[in-house]
């Protein structure tokens, strides 16, 4: 195994739409996100690092459907935003969507 990364190891890399959404982050949203990176020579190296890895988990308040999401005082999903609604003027998609991705090395 070459390293295993949480989101206290890496820096402030983020991607998503909006902008916003760390590689890493120290709240897990919904069931599926990420919570760690791993690197190994080899496929069979790296499961076995992901089964060594524990992870625990607070409970946070959610919601479920988009009504509830939408009032007032419902938990936010990215707190850096008043309200669970994309900010205005907020790039989805386009031509540039991509810019600034850059390739790692090999």
């Amino acid at each position: 195994m070459k390293a295993v990364v949480s989101w206290q190891d890496i820096p402030d890399w983020k991607g998503g739409t909006p902008r916003n959404v760390r590689v890493l982050d120290k709240k897990v949203r919904f069931v599926g996100d990420v919570v760690a990176l791993v690197a190994a020579v080899s496929e069979q190296i790296a499961e076995e690092a992901i089964s060594l890895i524990e992870v625990e988990y607070e409970v946070l308040p959610a919601v479920f459907d988009i009504d509830s999401a939408l009032k007032e005082n419902a938990p936010l999903l990215y707190e850096e935003f008043k309200s669970n609604i994309v900010p205005a003027g907020t790039p989805i998609y386009g031509p540039n969507c991509l810019k600034g991705v850059q390739m790692g090395r090999r």
